[in-house]
């Protein structure tokens, strides 16, 4: 094939190549997913693997996991996408990628297969998409919240409680949700969290809540807040923001952006007026 030309396996010892490349861009043209698994196989070093047509991704993660499975073989890279839906093929994946650093998951499963933190150290920035069970993203949390940076969350079909994501995730800069409805838990622990978040984009982003919302929640907590691009709640009035000033003055803001809030039954302009402004200008 195209790639085992590329990589010399057909000589009597590979090229050069395999022991020096760390990232490969394949776009514009075909591989098969044979020839993606001989590329993060013979090429040691190799950290980023991205292609712009996935339709052998399926394929090319069962290789990987079957790979792991029968004589448990690793593989150096750093980040990975899985759309999997077995818990095997998910958990058999993820041995295999000690060097994880990215990871991004759209899954039904209901739980985290047989994962601790120690199986993810490295993992530093987590995505999840399609999520059915409260179970599983709280799973994830547990095995990854630690050392998370950066979380997306996209199309969740539960609330999302945003002060369990604070508690979580201590070293948290990052927080972006899409598409899925925010709310806080029954019983908010009195502890400081979102630390160290810098940059927030909720985008059609529903608040459960009502005059307390998880908007209101972020607000409060963010000290070193830098960026916050968010769908809009009502409930976030002149005066809310003037109580929360006083408790965090939001020095490190530098862009704010409020849309219109989601759904119907509400009304159609944030209350908020000019008098907030100028004071989140001061």
């Amino acid at each position: 094939t195209g790639v085992a030309m590329f990589l010399g396996l057909e000589a009597e010892k590979p090229f050069k190549v395999c022991s020096t490349l760390k990232k490969i861009l394949i776009k514009d043209t075909s591989i098969t997913d044979r020839g993606a698994f001989q590329l993060i196989f013979w090429c040691m070093k190799l950290e980023t693997l991205d292609f712009s047509n996935d339709s052998f991704l399926q394929q090319f993660l069962c290789r990987i996991g079957d790979s792991y499975l029968k004589f448990e073989h690793e593989f150096n890279l750093k980040q990975i996408f899985l759309p999997v839906s077995q818990p095997l093929l998910f958990h058999s994946v993820i041995k295999s990628l000690p060097q994880l650093e990215e990871l991004s998951v759209w899954t039904s499963l209901r739980h985290v297969p047989d994962l601790k933190g120690s199986d993810l150290p490295g993992v530093h920035s987590l995505k999840l998409g399609g999520i059915s069970h409260h179970t599983f993203f709280t799973e994830s949390l547990a095995a990854t919240g630690e050392n998370l940076v950066s979380l997306k969350l996209e199309t969740i079909y539960f609330d999302i409680s945003i002060d369990e994501i604070g508690m979580s995730c201590p070293c948290l800069e990052e927080l972006s949700i899409i598409n899925a409805r925010a709310s806080l838990s029954k019983s908010i622990q009195p502890i400081k969290s979102f630390n160290k978040l810098k940059l927030v984009y909720l985008f059609l982003v529903q608040y459960t809540d009502t005059q307390y919302t998880a908007l209101h929640y972020i607000l409060r907590h963010s000290n070193v807040l830098e960026s916050i691009q968010v769908t809009g709640t009502p409930y976030l009035t002149d005066s809310c923001i003037n109580s929360i000033l006083k408790m965090n003055p939001l020095t490190k803001l530098k862009r704010f952006i409020m849309s219109h809030p989601v759904g119907q039954d509400q009304p159609l302009m944030v209350p908020l007026t000019a008098r907030s402004v100028t004071s989140l200008h001061k």
